[in-house]
């Protein structure tokens, strides 16, 4: 990252702090301002695990409205697929990849 880069970070992340103190923005609106303008200069935020961070956190919240959601992970039994949905996605027993292949914890190797 420049020096630039930094100074609008810290410029976005600032302001959404000046807010926060007028009552404007919640915790959670902050650290959306700063996901976002770390995007703005590079940063995936999909990079972050976020399996780590309380259910409740704000930090997880802000997270998934960028997209960066814990995965499911479950993999079929023969096929090297891996599900990219959501933990706890429902119906639970219907996985699906990157590449659209679906399957069911049910399936027979």
């Amino acid at each position: 990252m420049s020096w630039t880069g930094g100074t609008r970070i810290f410029e976005k992340v600032s302001e959404a702090i000046e807010n926060r103190e007028e009552g404007d923005l919640s915790g959670k609106d902050v650290v959306y301002a700063l996901i976002s303008a770390l995007k703005d200069e590079g940063w995936d935020p999909e990079d972050y695990g976020v399996g780590g961070l309380d259910e409740e956190s704000i930090i997880r919240e802000a997270m998934a409205e960028h997209g960066n959601v814990e995965k499911c992970h479950g993999e079929h039994p023969v096929n090297p697929w891996q599900c990219e949905e959501q933990a706890g996605h429902h119906p639970a027993t219907r996985h699906k990849d990157h590449q659209g292949n679906t399957w069911a914890d049910e399936e027979e190797t």
